[in-house]
């Protein structure tokens, strides 16, 4: 989790301008997620982007099932409290059923998730919120893809609706 005083922004990295040192194809302040049987290839594009210098691209290449995604860890969420998300997407070559998940998690317990069913080929924001059912000190954002195709995505903050003095 990240701590940014009074901003209550929970995820670190979320417009990707973090380097890739680990060369896994993925910004350094997120994991990978793969399940199922498919390939993934993951890319910090590095010219395309909303905004900035750079994007993540997720590519499930021979899908089959299963999903695959990014996320980050060791957040700090509360039973019933609503946090609100936003992400810019685009997709290219899509499956018509691919679908993109938005979930608060812990490995395969889902807290919350929102649903994305339809991508443009071209930048779209998504704003969304999230109510968990549960209370979790480590638990986990993830946006995954089910589905063959690809999808970038950028500019991702994470807070809760309720905060300090409105930071």
């Amino acid at each position: 989790a990240v701590n940014l005083g009074l901003d209550a922004e929970m995820l670190d990295g979320r417009n990707f301008e973090y380097d890739d040192d680990n060369q896994d194809g993925i910004s350094d302040k997120w994991l990978p997620i793969v399940q199922g049987g498919h390939r993934v290839k993951y890319s910090h594009q590095d010219n395309t982007s909303f905004q900035g210098n750079f994007s993540q691209k997720i590519e499930i290449l021979s899908y089959r099932d299963g999903e695959s995604g990014i996320k980050q860890v060791g957040l700090n969420i509360v039973k019933g409290k609503k946090y609100l998300a936003s992400l810019f997407l685009m997709q290219k070559g899509l499956d018509k059923k691919a679908k993109v998940k938005i979930q608060l998690q812990k490995g395969k317990q889902i807290f919350a998730q929102k649903t994305i069913h339809q991508t443009s080929s071209k930048w779209k924001k998504y704003d969304l919120s999230l109510t968990p059912n549960f209370s979790k000190r480590d638990a986990e954002f993830s946006i995954t893809l089910e589905g063959g195709g690809a999808i970038w995505i950028d500019k991702v903050p994470l807070r809760p609706e309720e905060t300090y003095l409105g930071h």
